[in-house]
């Protein structure tokens, strides 16, 4: 996917959630990915990812949450990256997808010296 191409050294582990969804691990927050919904991925900051985790059960689908995600043009006029946050994979929407997460990649760089390849 031409999505992942552009953020693929940045990848730690892609692991299995369930047998539709795989869940690609980056550096402060993960991608669901599901390949009936080619259209879309959907973001989780590693907090709440972890908490989703925890309380685990067959039923629990990454894209289905429980509250209401976000699309990323929100996330981005809302200045938010603790969310869960849809990104659409669109023509007209990829651009907004894309730019969460390079402020999202910015702003662990701001906070945590972390610049996307290593430690500055």
């Amino acid at each position: 996917m031409l999505f992942y191409q552009r953020y693929s050294l940045e990848i730690e582990k892609v692991t299995q959630w369930d047998d539709h969804g795989l869940v690609v691990h980056f550096p402060g927050y993960v991608i669901a990915d599901y390949a009936d919904e080619v259209d879309q991925v959907w973001y989780y900051d590693t907090n709440t990812f972890e908490l989703i985790n925890e309380q685990r059960s067959p039923q629990k689908s990454l894209n289905a949450p429980e509250r209401q995600a976000i699309t990323s043009r929100h996330a981005m006029l809302s200045e938010t990256k603790n969310n869960i946050v849809r990104l659409q994979l669109d023509a007209v929407n990829l651009l907004y997808s894309h730019d969460f997460i390079c402020r999202v990649k910015n702003l662990d760089y701001d906070h945590t010296g972390y610049n996307g390849g290593g430690l500055v």
